[in-house]
């Protein structure tokens, strides 16, 4: 770039750090016009220029390698930088530089504000402010864990990007983080109209109104075990749920996604975990679950054929599950799997059964727990009168576990002292702390749940009724999975033998036969049962 003769020949080398703006050197733009005046000023001889945006307090600087091999070259004896810490701040890169110093391959090194040449006493002056800048390095991401402990421990708040399904908050502004696209704006508006409905200030961390559900509905669906990861997927896909970045979520981020404590109400963090302010999207049970079918202790199996009927029914001979097949592309029929007989080479005299009879049989059992308009004004006043005595078990248990919650949080503190005190190993630590953490979660699970008791009641009386009255046509014009889950809701124990099904009907529909059965018009009666 200068063509004149000298003694030096100069790389220019800029780096900026990646990281917050304000906490760093000037821009790489600001470098390099305040290195290039000083190259003019002194006529430096100037043979190339490198430019980076990396750390380098971590390894891997492709520029910086690439000079590191030019000097070795010997294109090139000098570095012309901002500061030293723009050079190095680990070890390798520090011993990098000394072996070209010490081999006489790098003779200067210049900044702004100083030259560094081969002079009895520079090279041990250059060595010091390196071992001094990697040093800071060090202490920056020293200061850097204990802001992000602070904020875990103290503030319960999640310190970086919030995963998908939530929305980082600015407090200052109470504007989602970010440049507010017209996406962003429309859930700006969503969670203002949320704020001011609830009456409540804004959470550094709030739920994508939009989000927030269909992330809660892939933990839903995933727990059932009916489907593979890749199916999942493809189901995300259908959904419209992708990632922050708007590409597919690929399998690697959908399994961390289902194992991110974050969505139950905790953070982890290096193995740790911490309690969080957020608002969870799902229950501490119910991420449990997800966790079992991942370890493929549910694996689902993939099949040719839905049927209405498999996986409810056991063989009444040998104890194994009754399965379908279809004969000639039409007809369906059912039989016992044989699975243990075969192992024990013993044949099961089960018979095969249609599909049309075993339906005749089911519906049967269906018809016996639909009710008409009586029993159904009737069945709604009973839970009703029922509704006191419950509301007074909830009472009692959010007590109990109240109590359980303030406890586990006071030995939570004392274990936070014992540990800063050193009368407690760090190992000893995490075990008991964890332990105690599930505990404060469970209790906090359960006194959401009695917290709601009125609202759950009412819920529950309302989705007997419906499914009561409307059992009948679920079971005639449903899909597959519809009618397995109207079975599976209303009995238990299918057994088929010699053709003949039987089953148990499960608490209330049980009761609800027993009315169909006597055809009882008295009210009194209904209501003493």
């Amino acid at each position: 770039m200068f063509n004149r003769i000298q003694k030096y020949k100069y790389f220019i080398y800029c780096r900026r750090s990646k990281g917050r703006q304000e906490e760093q050197s000037p821009s790489i733009k600001a470098q390099y016009n305040e290195l290039i005046g000083l190259a003019k000023k002194e006529n430096l001889e100037i043979i190339d220029v490198f430019k980076e945006t990396q750390s380098a307090f971590e390894l891997g600087r492709p520029k910086f390698e690439e000079m590191v091999e030019r000097i070795k070259n010997g294109e090139a004896n000098g570095i012309l930088t901002w500061e030293i810490s723009r050079l190095s701040r680990n070890s390798q890169d520090t011993s990098a530089m000394q072996i070209l110093v010490d081999s006489k391959k790098l003779t200067s090194i210049r900044t702004p504000a100083k030259e560094y040449i081969d002079k009895d006493g520079e090279d041990l002056l250059l060595s010091f402010e390196l071992v001094l800048s990697r040093q800071y390095s060090k202490e920056v991401a020293k200061r850097t864990r204990r802001g992000l402990r602070h904020k875990l421990e103290k503030e319960h708040e999640w310190p970086g990007w919030a995963p998908l399904g939530y929305l980082n908050i600015r407090k200052e502004n109470q504007i989602i983080s970010g440049r507010l696209t017209p996406y962003k704006r429309q859930l700006q508006k969503l969670l203002e109209k949320k704020w001011k409905k609830q009456n409540c200030s804004p959470k550094a961390i709030e739920v994508n109104p939009l989000k927030g559900s269909l992330v809660k509905r892939v933990f839903e669906d995933f727990a059932s075990g009916n489907y593979s990861l890749s199916v999942m997927l493809d189901r995300m896909e259908k959904m419209g749920l992708r990632g922050k970045s708007g590409k597919m979520i690929s399998k690697s981020c959908l399994v961390s996604l289902l194992q991110n404590p974050f969505y139950y109400g905790y953070m982890r963090l290096k193995g740790n975990l911490y309690e969080g302010t957020h608002e969870p999207l799902i229950t501490k049970s119910l991420f449990d679950k997800v966790q079992n079918v991942l370890s493929e202790k549910n694996k689902p199996i993939k099949k040719r054929w839905q049927f209405d009927f498999t996986g409810l029914i056991k063989c009444g001979h040998c104890g194994c599950s009754i399965t379908a097949e279809k004969k000639k592309g039409k007809y369906i029929y059912y039989r016992c799997t044989k699975m243990r007989n075969r192992r024990m080479s013993m044949l099961c005299p089960q018979p095969t059964l249609k599909e049309e009879d075993l339906r005749v049989q089911l519906e049967k059992e269906v018809k016996k727990i639909t009710i008409n308009d009586m029993i159904k004004e009737l069945l709604a006043e009973a839970i009703k009168q029922a509704h006191d005595k419950e509301k007074e078990a909830h009472q009692k248990g959010i007590k109990g576990w109240l109590n359980i919650y303030n406890g586990a949080e006071r030995k939570l503190n004392k274990l936070f002292e014992l540990f800063y005190s050193d009368s407690i190993t760090q190992g000893e630590f995490v075990v008991k702390k964890e332990e105690l953490m599930e505990e404060k979660q469970r209790a906090k699970e359960r006194l959401d749940a009695h917290g709601k008791a009125q609202k759950a009641w009412f819920n529950y009386a309302e989705e007997l009724i419906i499914t009561t009255n409307h059992a009948y046509k679920i079971f005639e014009e449903g899909t597959p999975k519809e009618i397995k889950m109207l079975l599976k809701a209303i009995g238990k124990n299918y057994i088929l033998k010699d053709g003949i099904l039987t089953l148990q009907l499960k608490e209330p529909f049980n009761y609800i036969a027993q009315l169909n059965k006597s055809k009882s018009s008295n009210k009194n009666d209904w209501l003493r049962r």
